[in-house]
């Protein structure tokens, strides 16, 4: 609704204050030809008093009002855009607050949001917010620029600091605006559970105050998203007729002309989603009439070009596509025209865009006809997705997107897999891989590059975030196909490398061994779930007891999980990435030829290809010898041989009331340390933040959290032991895998962490970590040296080779290259090829 009055009003207060009638009668006379829509003569009328006043104020309050009437009336940007910026000149001078100065800063970002700038909009949005606080100490008057800014956000898909702002303003316990809790309502909707959602609907829907409806919309489409279609509908429904009361019903204010056109395009978006909805339960009818309804009021809207109504169209046109038995091409071309103008016009970066083009080539491959185009389409799409990732500020909105988009993934992965196997090109491959493995550590990515999350006041406090987000895309370790094979030229000489990619219907297994590449497509049949379900399950319950079915779906899962040329390579080592229900199971308890892969292979895992290539970049120095530090808080109390154990190792010790916060702590900031090692217990919490590493039960501070450890800086550290229960196991996120305490010390930039996948009995973890540390002393690499540990263990307690529950729990993950010197023996045995 039209604000000028309010300012108008103000200034004009002001001004007769102090004595300036000319000027007051001047600005009246402008104000009443901008009530009767004589926005021409309005302007003349301000650019006189800009000639005739000696009051600067009044010059800025003109220059202010000429740019409102050409931006909201006119739908000239450029034009407001130039008098909003000649107030700005004067604004340098010391002139008291003033509202429409604010207004001022609210509209430049508007302007520029109307024409596609939305790294300019942010720009004037964000000083805006600093001039109010500057001048005020407060938010509260900032509020509508806040909202335009959250706005902007949320345009831009950067959801984490468009829920803050709101989290801002709800916190400061000042009078929260309807925009807001509907804005709060709609980030809920697309991020939340339906019972936080539920709740706000209801505290919006109890409020007496007149709103225009848009709670209705947002909560329909949370309804829609969970496939409640109907009742979708009926919200919908409910927003389009409030919205058309509250439009109607303007009281002492009109609305501008770029209003009206918002408000066409509010209704086209309602009627495209009740349009899909029905849709969805098949009625072709209706859906006909909703979409013919979008399409009309979308033509309406399209007269103000900003980049929201820009996208709606694009959509409209690619429901088009998806309804049509034919003629679909012509409707993605549309959509295309669409996008391409927005791109014209866009004088700086825009993630909206980025994303509409991404599903814009998606579609194109999806509807392709020839292979040739899908593979164009798709492959253009791919590198588009891997852009808009490497912009997002944080890591919540980086995760949304890739589980938003799986089933492009998914698809992506399908065609190209599909291609090899039709071809045998093996560049369909490396694109597979390279899709798999991008898909699984997203954070780590991020924190190999330094790229950690920001708070509001951060972004508000630094003048190169923009910057520093424009040059992510360069700096960025995604993985690209023509990466992936010099590095298996160069690191994989005797190792072999097994990635595994999880879909509802199929597992594929990519592999690396002797020097080519290898794709194994495993149908997700119902006894291969039975089967895996029935193994994950006896580990997570068991005490150490296994029933006699376990053996047998192990030896079932492992004839479909392995690779063929496991059975003849001369590779010894190998890596594993792992994916979804698989990221539980440990590798080296699967058998081939009667034996577990332990026996003939020294096994490690990789969060994925990523974290093998930044953690084979760390100090690969050998050392002359080990420097432990070593850990036992609960030897008396429930852990009696983890005293043992931490003496065996540790150059350092603390045991029982000694192994606590302030004294780890304190060793923790020691960089003389090759290896940290804690015998003890953790925590493992479904909210990875609340994970802990336990310590000597002090009342005070007793552990160490998931978010202390990724913030720890051990630079010197080569090697982190958790030797305790569950430690590397953890709650699953798509685009990230478990997030265990293994993980937590990834962020930390620890290139190797062994942990336990389940309860480990210390008793056992005393023999099997006093015998790896032997021979990592000894110069063995570290997943040779856990090998050989587990080997020796298995061999002399012939009594517990049928129950890896007792020694299969500790993995590495992580970089396995030897710490130490190889010895003579050690060198020997290597150089006639003997593990």
């Amino acid at each position: 609704m039209n604000i000028l009055l309010r300012s108008l009003l103000f200034v004009t207060i002001f001004s007769s204050l102090n004595g300036y009638a000319n000027d007051i009668e001047l600005k009246q006379r402008g104000i009443k030809e901008f009530y009767r829509y004589e926005f021409d003569k309005s302007i003349e009328t301000f650019l006189e008093l800009t000639v005739t006043t000696e009051n600067k104020d009044f010059i800025v309050f003109a220059y202010n009002a000429i740019g409102h009437i050409y931006g909201k009336e006119k739908l000239d940007f450029k034009k407001g855009i130039h008098f909003l910026r000649k107030s700005f000149k004067l604004l340098e001078k010391d002139i008291p607050f003033r509202s429409h100065q604010l207004n001022a800063y609210g509209l430049l970002g508007k302007y520029y949001y109307q024409l596609g700038k939305l790294d300019s909009a942010e720009y004037y949005y964000k000083q805006g917010i600093l001039f109010n606080l500057k001048k005020t100490k407060s938010i509260k008057s900032a509020h509508f620029i806040l909202n335009n800014l959250q706005h902007i956000f949320t345009i831009k898909h950067e959801y984490t600091l468009s829920k803050e702002i709101l989290n801002n303003v709800i916190l400061s316990n000042e009078k929260i605006s309807y925009t807001f809790s509907s804005n709060n309502l709609h980030l809920k909707g697309l991020l939340g559970d339906k019972e936080d959602v539920d709740s706000t609907y209801n505290s919006i829907i109890s409020s007496p105050k007149k709103n225009k409806g848009i709670h209705h919309y947002h909560y329909g489409t949370f309804l829609q998203k969970n496939k409640l279609y109907t009742k979708a509908i009926t919200l919908y429904q409910k927003f389009l007729i409030d919205n058309e009361a509250y439009f109607n019903d303007s009281g002492d204010f009109f609305y501008s002309q770029d209003e009206i056109f918002d408000h066409y395009f509010f209704k086209a978006r309602a009627h495209l989603n009740i349009s899909n909805c029905y849709y969805d339960i098949s009625d072709k009818k209706k859906r006909n009439f909703h979409l013919n309804e979008a399409l009309e009021y979308y033509h309406k809207a399209k007269k103000l070009p900003n980049q929201r109504i820009s996208i709606l169209g694009a959509n409209i046109y690619r429901t088009l596509c998806n309804y049509s038995e034919s003629n679909k091409k012509q409707f993605l071309d549309a959509a295309q025209a669409i996008i391409d103008e927005s791109i014209k016009i866009q004088g700086d970066t825009s993630d909206g865009l980025k994303y509409e083009l991404m599903i814009q080539n998606y579609y194109y491959g999806k509807h392709a006809k020839s292979m040739v185009q899908k593979e164009k389409y798709y492959r253009k799409s791919y590198q588009l997705f891997k852009k808009f990732i490497t912009h997002q500020h944080q890591d919540e909105d980086q995760l949304f997107h890739i589980q938003e988009l799986r089933y492009v993934q998914d698809e992506w992965v399908d065609f190209f897999t599909a291609q090899y196997e039709s071809t045998k090109d093996q560049k369909y491959l490396l694109d597979a891989i390279e899709i798999i493995e991008n898909l699984k550590s997203s954070i780590l990515n991020r924190r190999s590059l330094g790229i950690k999350n920001i708070t509001f006041k951060q972004y508000l406090d630094n003048e190169e975030l923009l910057l520093l987000k424009k040059d992510r895309v360069s700096n960025s370790s995604l993985l690209s196909s023509e990466k992936i094979i010099p590095f298996f030229q160069t690191h994989y000489l005797d190792k072999s490398f097994i990635s595994y990619h999880l879909n509802n219907n199929k597992i594929y297994c990519i592999s690396y061994n002797e020097a080519n590449f290898y794709l194994k497509v495993i149908p997700r049949t119902d006894k291969l779930n039975e089967n895996l379900n029935t193994i994950l399950k006896n580990i997570q319950e068991s005490n150490y007891f296994l029933p006699n079915q376990f053996l047998t779906s192990l030896n079932e899962i492992s004839k479909v999980l392995l690779p063929e040329w496991i059975k003849t390579t001369n590779n010894q080592r190998l890596v594993i990435s792992q994916s979804g229900l698989l990221n539980k199971l440990p590798f080296e308890i699967l058998k081939f030829n009667n034996k577990y892969l332990v026996e003939n292979h020294a096994v490690s895992y990789s969060f994925s290809l990523h974290h093998d290539l930044v953690s084979d970049t760390f100090n690969s120095d050998l050392n002359s010898s080990l420097n432990v530090f070593s850990a036992a808080p609960f030897a008396n109390i429930n852990l009696p041989y983890s005293k043992q154990e931490a003496l065996n190792i540790g150059n350092e010790t603390l045991i029982n009331e000694n192994a606590n916060y302030e004294n780890i702590h304190r060793m923790l900031m020691n960089e003389s340390f090759d290896i940290l090692h804690f015998a003890t217990h953790t925590k493992i919490n479904n909210i990875p933040q609340r994970s802990c590493i336990e310590l000597y039960p002090l009342e005070s501070l007793n552990v160490i959290s998931f978010s202390e450890i990724e913030n720890l800086k051990l630079t010197s550290v080569k090697l982190v032991i958790l030797s305790s229960c569950k430690s590397a196991d953890g709650a699953f996120l798509e685009g990230e895998g478990n997030m265990s305490l293994q993980r937590a010390f990834a962020y930390a930039k620890i290139p190797s962490i062994i942990a336990g996948k389940w309860n480990v009995n210390d008793q056992v973890s005393l023999s099997v970590i006093t015998s790896f540390y032997n021979y990592l002393k000894e110069g063995w690499e570290k997943d040779i040296a856990l090998q050989k540990a587990k080997k020796d263990f298995i061999y002399e307690n012939k009594i517990l080779y049928n129950n890896p529950m007792f020694w299969g729990s500790l993995v590495l993950n992580g970089n396995s290259s030897a710490i130490v010197k190889p010895s003579l023996k050690t060198s020997f045995l290597k150089m006639i090829g003997s593990q």
